[in-house]
């Protein structure tokens, strides 16, 4: 009989990969990393755990640490392969680099085009990616790709945290959340608004118009990534100067970085809400901060790669 599929993560405190393999029903394991005093890292995997002919689903993002978690990974997936894995699925939960599938010129594949080619020179066989930040990723990679949209997560996310919806708008902070944002604006009959705002240096920008307001009372912004909370800071102050009195944040990953919590104390947002896709910051942020659940399309993609195994 053949053995079930198995899930590992890198992190014993990230409830997103205990979650989905409890969705899935498949046994859960956490490799030992060892670190020598230079940095060099060792990844053990137990001999006693049989991975010949099986499945292995790694659900690793690489948001804190992107180096270092990508190297893990990689190497992660080279030894489950060593040791006669049929197949190694890589669930990435939030894909770092997923900003520069470009260069700057707009000429040449950026840096995640070698992200791209270390992961399938690593023996990963198949990608399941949460709403990357460009969707030109998968054109990146020759092995299968696939991108799961949260936008029915969002809606069941907006309507459980009950904002009132009359006088209310959905916002996309800039033209790459328009897609996302509209699809949630349709499915809560809810009009839609898009900011125009212009990036002037890493993490910085400033808004250049706003289209389709019209006196909301509400506002609530859609985008795919809180960093550093500059952008959601500057877009809820420019609709604030306009009129909206109450603001609400989604956000599909919770990245978090360093400053964050005084720029959302300070902000205008009455309550924020993410995905589990990024491990949640150590401060405290639990008056504001609500997450939603794992999406059960990641479950459904990976029973399919199963079946093809």
């Amino acid at each position: 009989m053949s053995l079930l599929p198995i899930c590992m993560a890198l992190d014993d405190q990230y409830a997103f990969a205990a979650d989905l393999a409890q969705q899935l029903e498949y046994p859960f394991y956490m490799p030992v990393i060892t670190r020598f005093a230079d940095g060099e890292i060792e990844i053990h995997v137990e001999q006693e755990l049989l991975l010949h002919q099986r499945h292995v689903v790694l659900i690793i993002p690489t948001a804190h640490g992107v180096h270092d978690e990508l190297i893990k990974i990689f190497f992660l997936s080279y030894l489950v392969k060593q040791r006669g894995a049929a197949r190694c699925t890589w669930v990435i939960p939030y894909c770092g680099y997923a900003r520069q599938c470009q260069d700057s010129s707009g000429k040449y594949a950026g840096h995640m085009a070698a992200v791209a080619r270390m992961a399938e020179a690593s023996g990963i066989d198949e990608i399941i990616v949460i709403e990357p930040h460009d969707h030109a990723l998968s054109s990146l990679f020759s092995i299968p790709v696939h991108m799961v949209s949260m936008h029915e997560d969002i809606v069941q996310a907006i309507r459980d945290q009950n904002i009132m919806l009359k006088e209310a708008c959905i916002v996309a902070p800039d033209q790459g959340a328009v897609s996302r944002a509209k699809l949630v604006a349709q499915a809560l009959n809810v009009p839609l608004v898009n900011v125009v705002k212009e990036r002037f240096d890493t993490d910085q920008s400033r808004v250049l118009g706003i289209h389709g307001y019209t006196g909301f009372k509400r506002a609530i912004i859609i985008d795919d990534i809180l960093d550093t909370g500059r952008t959601a800071l500057t877009v809820a102050q420019a609709l604030f100067d306009l009129g909206v009195e109450e603001m609400h944040g989604i956000f599909v990953h919770g990245i978090f970085s360093r400053g964050i919590q005084e720029i959302i104390s300070a902000s205008l947002y009455r309550t924020i809400g993410c995905s589990p896709t990024v491990p949640l910051p150590k401060f405290d942020l639990h008056d504001t901060l609500s997450v939603f659940s794992v999406p059960r399309t990641i479950a459904a993609i990976v029973r399919i790669i199963q079946s093809r195994t």
